[in-house]
């Protein structure tokens, strides 16, 4: 066992090296060797707080163009939501440009606040064989190749049907606003009673 006594017993007075500290080397192996067996807890517990769900591939579409041609709010305070940009809540962080976001969305430190580690999923046989057929399939049927005129107007299209639905959708908003606004002014011109009986009795102020 080391002696407790001093840490600098049993050095020689006046050498080069007599200030330094002595150890038992044999004591610290056996520590060394009995903290192996029994593991280290803090090892133990930083295993339990990685991530274990595989990396899969996105399924939603980010839909950079949702904001554009509109106005809102936004503050100059660090970590909020209405900072100008891209605001992740899983992170609570702000980027400030789309490529800067997907970076971030595909990045180790997001992946990780969202429970996935950076492993992927090993693929089977079966997968393997299936996606092999795919691509020969698509081999032997090739898609026809466009021009540089068809995909402008295939793009173009495309844009015009994604702003159509906005449209429609916005119309069916603004129609289902006016009507619920029409049910309350025809709940608060009839009797309350009879309001009550086909089923208005939640439109309407409390002013008698």
């Amino acid at each position: 066992m080391s002696n407790n006594s001093s840490f600098y017993a049993g050095t020689a007075p006046g050498g080069d090296t007599g200030f330094r500290r002595t150890w038992d080397r044999d004591e610290y192996l056996q520590k060394a060797k009995e903290r192996a067996e029994k593991g280290d807890p803090r090892k133990k517990d930083a295993k339990s707080d990685e991530p274990t769900q595989l990396l899969t591939q996105r399924e939603g579409h980010i839909d950079f163009d949702a904001l554009v041609n509109k106005t809102a709010v936004v503050s100059d305070a660090p970590g909020e939501q209405k900072q100008p940009g891209f605001f992740c809540a899983a992170c609570n962080i702000v980027c400030k440009d789309n490529i800067n976001y997907l970076d971030h969305l595909n990045g180790f430190k997001h992946q990780r606040n969202m429970g996935m580690s950076m492993k992927v999923e090993r693929s089977t046989a079966e997968q393997v064989k299936a996606r092999i057929a795919l691509l020969t399939k698509k081999r032997k049927n090739p898609e026809p190749e466009l021009n540089l005129a068809e995909r402008v107007k295939v793009a173009v299209d495309a844009e015009e049907a994604t702003k159509q639905s906005k449209k429609e959708d916005k119309k069916k908003k603004k129609e289902e606003k006016i009507r619920k606004e029409e049910e309350a002014d025809q709940a608060n011109k009839m009797d309350p009673e009879m309001a009550a009986m086909m089923g208005f009795s939640g439109f309407g102020s409390s002013k008698k």
